[in-house]
């Protein structure tokens, strides 16, 4: 008997120059990825994930799960990378994952510098693309026919764009920019009702927060249960957080939040430690602790909290002997414990447990120490599976065994090999 457990998006950039004439711009490939659990007592199937490895002198620098994702059949995804479908039978009687693979697309994304970041909102039918040439570039697409279309170049930075965000559907279409320029950037996609009545889907500035002296490095929106509410890491060593409350847009900054700067920032799900209601015992009503953890140049994560409109530091989290370079926090880890994963320039990844009700003690474990620098950790949408990505060329995905180990349950440089005897 087999059990569809989850079926994600995922996406990573692949660095890939792409010679047009006398420019040069960046290709990205999306790609089905499929995962399944099976019966523990039939053949265990792994699918490596082949090409992973296909990146540029510096490294895969973004690897991502869409948020369309979830348990049953019926549920699609897509992969940015470049690879073919296999599946090997292996030892039965064990716990069993198979992953399966299906080319979509690749998309020409036009930029004329390289890709940092790419994102599918939360549908998984627009993708949204930001590059060195200062632009942002938004696609819609079908997964299901692999076709994808041109709609819209965002253009207001004065700098390399760095990083992007789509906020929930319920707010509408919005999607945040940061850039070197100091400035972080709200797009909202309005209609243009013209004059024959047809109505027009374009791009057009929300909100421009200015209030950072440095590059922003990171934006992440908080959970819609929240609010319109987005965290921004900069350069400078502040944070700040930016809600949109009656109308308009306020921010609140966290001064010298990390030494040298912040690279990274990610918010707790809504139901965490001390999340619950202490009222009727017969209510479920969730009480809003809003924290969200962050990652900088001092080689520390540290934990911030809201507590009477501030927010203050609730515990930092030593573990690394360099640069974090990006913290991710497990979006479902559940009521009772919350993980977080970050890695560093000191090639190693670490996921913080906490089994606690004070939501302060933190547990570190060592995932794995890689062969280069780290750049970005993502978790699924079910909070079991993590994606890791790094400077030595290599994709991989990990996922905690019955016996509390953490085992790779994709490796790139595994899949090239096998490719190689095949």
């Amino acid at each position: 008997m087999e059990v569809i457990q989850s079926v994600f998006f995922v996406f990573i950039i692949r660095r890939e120059w792409v010679e047009t004439g006398l420019s040069l711009q960046r290709a990205l490939t999306l790609e089905t990825v499929l995962v399944k659990g099976t019966h523990p007592t039939t053949p265990q199937w792994n699918h490596p994930l082949h090409k992973f490895s296909q990146g540029g002198d510096i490294g895969f620098r973004n690897v991502g799960w869409s948020s369309r994702c979830g348990r049953g059949r019926g549920k699609t995804g897509a992969l940015a990378s470049s690879g073919q479908s296999q599946t090997r039978a292996n030892q039965p009687g064990r716990e069993t994952w198979m992953m399966a693979t299906f080319n979509v697309a690749t998309i020409d994304t036009g930029h004329e510098d390289m890709i940092h970041d790419a994102q599918m909102d939360f549908l998984g039918t627009k993708l949204a693309t930001c590059s060195c040439d200062k632009n942002i570039r938004i696609f819609d697409l079908n997964v299901q026919t692999g076709t994808h279309t041109f709609v819209a170049e965002l253009k207001g930075h004065e700098g390399p764009v760095w990083q992007l965000a789509w906020a929930h559907p319920r707010f509408d279409t919005l999607l945040a920019s940061c850039s070197y320029d100091r400035r972080v950037i709200i797009w909202k996609e309005v209609l243009d009702v013209k004059h024959d009545g047809r109505k027009i889907p374009k791009w057009e500035p929300m909100y421009t927060y200015e209030g950072h002296e440095s590059s922003v490095n990171s934006v992440c929106w908080a959970p819609p249960e929240w609010g319109l509410m987005l965290a921004a890491g900069s350069s400078d060593g502040t944070i700040s957080v930016l809600s949109y409350v009656n109308d308009r847009w306020e921010a609140k900054k966290i001064p010298s939040a990390h030494t040298l700067g912040c690279n990274a920032v990610t918010w707790s799900p809504p139901t965490g430690p001390s999340s619950m209601s202490a009222g009727d015992p017969g209510s479920n009503a969730i009480t809003a602790v809003k924290r969200f953890a962050s990652g900088g140049c001092d080689n520390l994560v540290k934990i911030w909290k809201e507590e009477n409109e501030e927010w203050t530091e609730e515990t930092k989290l030593e573990g690394h002997s360099d640069w974090v370079r990006d913290v991710a926090w497990s979006p479902s880890a559940g009521l009772t414990k919350m993980k977080i994963a970050s890695c560093s320039q000191d090639r190693r990844v670490i996921v913080w447990n906490n089994r606690e009700s004070d939501g302060v003690s933190w547990t570190p474990e060592l995932l794995h120490v890689f062969d280069d620098v780290v750049w970005h950790v993502s978790w699924n949408f079910v909070g079991d599976v993590l994606a890791v990505s790094g400077g030595d060329n290599q994709v991989s995905l990990w996922k905690k065994r019955e016996s509390e180990s953490w085992e790779c349950i994709s490796d790139s440089s595994k899949s090239q090999q096998q490719q190689h005897h095949h």
